[in-house]
């Protein structure tokens, strides 16, 4: 290996600097008459190249005004909730820049909305509902967990119920009537439930709605859920980590948009 170093040192040291590229000097080898940068031999790098991924809004903020330039620009790209920032990026039209020292934040789902989003319009059953209410009993802002988990105990405690009918209070309420080893009885649900969520993790909670359905169907009742304009809350929540971003980096650009080739 070191022989080889020595061999190609010799090698360059032969040759003759024939051109700048962006002040990275490059030499002709005559034996096989090919550019060979010689920057890896210079004491330090000439260009910053660099590629990292933040964990947080906070983390990306610094490092970028770590290394920031004035021509430094923040590319906000609201369809994959991606920000990334060009360190080098280009002076002008007339004086372009690499584009290879770049930071990027990619706004990761938070674990609660991933939970409700995974659920969202699906098909369950009382037991399995039930369930899913006692285990997101946190995120539920109205009505009241206690009351919900409340309701949870009551479908659970009758698993094996007959479910008969269904109607709709003028609380905004249904109710359930159902039968199980010879008693009956009737469980309520409310029409619509609040959901207090982050979207992004580590982010800002949003108040959510979610509306219930059920279905009867030879005395079994199905029940989901179906989230209220979750896109809107996403786009929301993107806008103020834009704006956190703005007002985190100065007077640097934040673009709405997606830088495809840097």
């Amino acid at each position: 290996m070191e022989h080889n170093n020595v061999q190609e040192l010799i090698k360059l040291g032969a040759s003759q600097v024939i051109h700048n590229k962006e002040g990275i000097p490059f030499v002709a080898i005559s034996s096989d008459y090919k550019l060979v940068s010689i920057e890896d031999y210079l004491p330090h790098p000439i260009k910053t190249r660099q590629y990292v991924k933040m964990n947080t809004v906070k983390s990306f903020i610094e490092y970028v005004n770590r290394f920031k330039n004035p021509h430094t620009t923040i590319f906000a790209d609201d369809q994959s909730h991606l920000f990334k920032g060009i360190i080098d990026f280009h002076v002008s039209q007339d004086e372009p820049r690499s584009g290879k020292h770049t930071v990027e934040y990619g706004c990761p789902l938070s674990r609660e909305w991933e939970a409700w989003q995974n659920r969202n319009n699906e098909k369950m059953d009382q037991t399995s509902f039930a369930e899913f209410l006692e285990e997101r009993a946190e995120d539920i802002v109205s009505p009241s967990g206690a009351e919900l988990l409340e309701i949870a105990l009551k479908f659970n405690v009758i698993r094996k119920a007959v479910f008969g009918s269904a109607m709709r209070l003028n609380t905004g309420e249904y109710q359930f009537t159902y039968s199980e080893d010879n008693q009956k009885g009737t469980v309520e649900l409310p029409e619509q439930i609040k959901l207090g969520l982050a979207p992004f993790h580590n982010g800002e909670k949003y108040e959510v709605k979610a509306k219930l359905y059920y279905r009867l169907q030879e005395g079994n009742l199905l029940l989901w859920y179906k989230l209220v304009e979750p896109e809107r809350v996403i786009e929301d929540a993107f806008y103020e980590v834009t704006q956190n971003i703005q007002v985190g980096v100065g007077d640097l650009m934040v673009i709405e948009g997606k830088s495809l080739t840097c």
